[in-house]
């Protein structure tokens, strides 16, 4: 192996000056196979296909004890963040000790990374891109033909049934009535607001204030990236976030204790409708379009085609 490589490129890690990507190829290049980083010994490991050896030490100062329990949700969000964030090496070395992370063990030619608690238990973390192909849940004509559409209809029937504005509009129900239909097809609509959120990649934490980055519900199917930097240009980015808070809090009451939102008066509704409009388009230019599809061919199978006779819905 080059050991200069080797150093030169953990000094650079250890400085947050070059990103894992880029250590993967300096290292690669270097002969190394994979290498061990120890937090307890606070040094790195790295092993050649001959089986030499070159140790490098972890400088940093001032880090936690490793926690006693492995916990994969902040590991895993420790990971996300270095991901799409530009999380600096020193930070996530801090955050994955507080997860409980002792050591783990990268290899470079498997792509991917095992991460070790203190009792045994492990997670393994795929270089991005490089996870075996999962058997998808349904094919790709049942994912766009019946699974979608089934949920643009939940998101868009509170604004086809009650605004005004709305071009299909196929009910001109009065606002509010019936009660028990306006509020059904109103909480559904913000609970599909947000799944269609977790389809493109974006989504509102329990507990937290502002959007972030994830990974789509549904990669295998190709969705074009959304990112929270693409939905913040746009002038319905403050509206978005009221509907996925209200989505969190009294709709599905992932925050129990929080239960109060934003959208109560008919002016509140409008701006959801904005939302839906929104979200609406992003299924066809995100999700349909990057796969030779459009929406509006879906929604018109006949198990997708809400309208009734002429086009009008009325209740006895």
């Amino acid at each position: 192996m080059n050991t200069e490589i080797i150093g030169k490129t953990a000094q650079a890690t250890l400085a947050g000056t070059m990103s894992f990507p880029d250590a993967v190829c300096h290292l690669l290049a270097a002969g190394v196979e994979y290498y061990h980083v120890d937090y307890v010994g606070l040094r790195k490991t790295f092993y050649g296909k001959d089986a030499d050896i070159a140790i490098t030490p972890i400088s940093y100062g001032e880090l936690p004890a490793v926690a006693s329990k492995l916990s994969i949700k902040k590991l895993k969000a420790a990971i996300l963040d270095s991901q799409t964030k530009g999380q600096k090496y020193r930070d996530f070395t801090h955050r994955a000790m507080e997860a409980g992370v002792q050591s783990y063990f990268a290899f470079l030619r498997g792509k991917r990374v095992t991460y070790l608690g203190r009792a045994g238990d492990q997670h393994v973390e795929w270089f991005p891109g490089a996870a075996p192909a999962k058997s998808p849940d349904m094919t790709e004509d049942e994912y766009f033909d019946k699974h979608i559409p089934h949920r643009v209809n939940l998101l868009t029937t509170f604004r086809n049934r009650y605004s005004p504005k709305c071009k299909k509009n196929i009910g001109a129900l009065p606002w509010d009535k019936p009660r028990d239909f306006f509020r059904c097809s109103k909480d559904i609509s913000i609970l599909m607001v947000r799944f269609f959120c977790d389809e493109l990649g974006v989504g509102l934490p329990k507990g937290k204030s502002e959007l972030e980055d994830k990974n789509p519900s549904h990669p295998h199917f190709k969705p074009k990236p959304f990112k929270v930097s693409n939905a913040e240009k746009d002038p319905r980015f403050d509206s978005l976030v009221k509907v996925l808070r209200a989505a969190n809090r009294a709709v599905a009451h992932i925050n129990p204790s929080d239960v109060n939102h934003e959208l109560k008066e008919q002016k509140d509704d409008e701006r959801l409708i904005e939302v839906i409009d929104w979200i609406e388009k992003l299924i066809e230019t995100h999700m349909y379009g990057p796969n030779g599809r459009k929406l509006a061919d879906a929604m018109e199978l006949e198990n997708n085609d809400m309208r009734i006779g002429e086009g009008k819905f009325s209740f006895p």
